[in-house]
């Protein structure tokens, strides 16, 4: 079951990626996407707000 499992996660991990990479090239300047905008409070260390997505 475990060979599975980590198949599985191998796939939805691949997804998730190239989805995320297509919300950030393809979104207009004014627009932030919920992946876009965690990225940038993770970079700039304010996990909390990153973790909640609360916007300052």
């Amino acid at each position: 079951m475990l060979p599975g499992i980590a198949a599985g996660s191998i796939l939805v991990f691949i997804t998730v990626i190239k989805e995320a990479s297509v919300s950030i090239l393809l979104a207009p300047p004014e627009w932030s996407p919920m992946s876009l905008a965690i990225f940038h409070n993770i970079l700039r260390a304010e996990y909390y707000s990153a973790a909640s997505r609360v916007k300052k």
